[in-house]
């Protein structure tokens, strides 16, 4: 890459949003209680979480994601994205996680619009 040059999907991104972003990763770990494994940010254009642990994992943005009222994310390998394109505001909500068999490692991806300087 030449010096100078930002890298291809940055700037692709970048066109496609307009403006700059910033992306914020961290690994929660499920378990029978709900916790929170996405706070509340209308600043998030997108998200993603992929559920690498050995349980299934039960996603919703009401903080009730227990077996039969949120989105499945299968075990080893699942992932749900959300965008703002396609599910309009959805990304921005909160999100919750629980995994009612035993504790399932996540992986969140968020991409979040840039407000620094």
């Amino acid at each position: 890459m030449p010096r100078g040059a930002i890298p291809a999907l940055q700037n692709l991104l970048e066109i496609e949003l307009e403006g700059r972003y910033e992306t914020a990763i961290t690994k929660p770990v499920t378990g029978s209680t709900s916790i929170k494994v996405v706070a509340q940010n209308f600043e998030r254009l997108a998200f993603s979480i992929s559920n690498y642990g050995p349980y299934d994992v039960v996603l919703s943005p009401d903080g009730e994601s227990i077996s039969g009222s949120g989105f499945v994310v299968g075990a080893g390998g699942g992932m749900m994205s959300v965008n703002w394109r396609e599910d309009i505001l959805l990304p921005g909500l909160s999100w919750f996680a629980s995994s009612v068999d035993g504790a399932s490692n996540l992986l969140v991806v968020e991409l979040i619009r840039y407000l620094g300087v």
